[in-house]
């Protein structure tokens, strides 16, 4: 190859374009090539959109639609990026149906749930707090199911997995006797779980990863270096600044204590800086408004639950989702309006 292109009469550069969309895409194979010779470095930088796309066409042929908001440049870097968050999508869908998983995606959410947690990538991708409550809220209702039931996954994984010790595992709060949990540990269980499923609108899937996988399996160096390692720490900082400032502001008013010893519970003792009060959490608004559109009249904290319950049978209106429900979906149209 290098003494074809250091010949006086070189390769065409639309032979070498075709050659190049072939190989398996990755950055490193780019920038190893492009120092094979000035001709593939300046090929590479100038046609670096259309190599981009045939790149995508080839490989990845529904990462346009996968990943609608993250088009920032359609290079070379976005691409690798999507590719990152693909491997983020499959290590968490292995956790998640784990046979070894309590409460494992049956098989026909499993499309379902994996279409959720890309909806949640466009969520996360966005900035600002004002900016994702705007997206909840003109979602319909299919995509935020999907988002609602990928959460509760990943939940109940933290909640239950095996060989895992995290602030929301369940032996930290079941109580050794028949009458199993009291209420203040049902609640503060609840409110962290919550936590969990804001810090992960807020700070995208690679948190979650962070937070549900246990190092046992083999992952890539590339996600070592960015996986989340202070994930337990986040979910209080959610909780803190959330649930301790609102309990706080109860107990103000009733002169009582922010602990909640009057029911014998025990609340963690959290300590921060002093913040501007936050605004509704995203996931508050996120299960209200599937409540809202489902017609239910019940509180958000029982949304989640419902949501499961829903979607248990093997012939609720997503079940097996398609490739075409999925592109609809995460574009934040309904399913059945094709059905």
């Amino acid at each position: 190859m290098r003494s074809l292109l250091n010949d006086s009469k070189p390769l065409p550069p639309e032979l070498i374009l075709t050659t190049l969309s072939y190989l398996p895409f990755s950055c490193y194979t780019i920038r190893t090539i492009s120092l094979a010779s000035p001709l593939l470095h300046s090929i590479l930088q100038t046609y670096e959109t259309s190599l981009t796309k045939d790149f995508s066409r080839r490989q990845l042929p529904h990462v346009y639609s996968d990943f609608p908001d993250s088009h920032s440049g359609h290079g070379y870097t976005w691409l690798s990026t999507c590719i990152h968050h693909y491997n983020t999508i499959d290590h968490i869908m292995g956790l998640l149906t784990s046979p070894r998983n309590t409460y494992a995606v049956p098989f026909h959410n499993m499309p379902l749930v994996n279409c959720g947690l890309l909806v949640l990538y466009r969520i996360a991708f966005l900035e600002t707090h004002e900016g994702k409550i705007e997206l909840v809220t003109s979602l319909s209702l299919d995509p935020l199911v999907a988002v609602v039931l990928a959460l509760q996954h990943c939940v109940l994984t933290a909640r239950y997995q095996a060989g895992r010790t995290t602030v929301l595992s369940q032996s930290n709060y079941a109580v050794r006797s028949r009458a199993g949990m009291d209420y203040s540990q049902r609640a503060l269980r609840n409110e962290l779980e919550a936590g969990l499923a804001e810090a992960a609108l807020d700070r995208g899937l690679e948190f979650i990863l962070g937070f549900l996988d246990d190092g046992s399996k083999t992952i890539d160096q590339d996600w070592t270096r960015n996986r989340d390692r202070d994930s337990g720490a986040v979910v209080l900082n959610v909780y803190h600044d959330h649930s301790v400032r609102v309990r706080e502001d109860v107990a103000l008013q009733h002169n009582g204590d922010v602990n909640g010893a009057e029911d014998g519970g025990s609340q963690p003792i959290t300590q921060g800086p002093v913040r501007e009060r936050k605004e509704a959490m995203v996931y508050t608004v996120l299960l209200e408004r599937v409540a809202e559109i489902m017609g239910w009249s019940c509180g958000a904290g029982e949304v989640a639950d419902r949501v499961m319950e829903e979607m248990e049978v093997d012939d609720h209106w997503l079940a097996r989702l398609s490739l075409v429900g999925k592109g609809r979906l995460v574009s934040g149209r309904e399913w059945c309006e094709v059905q």
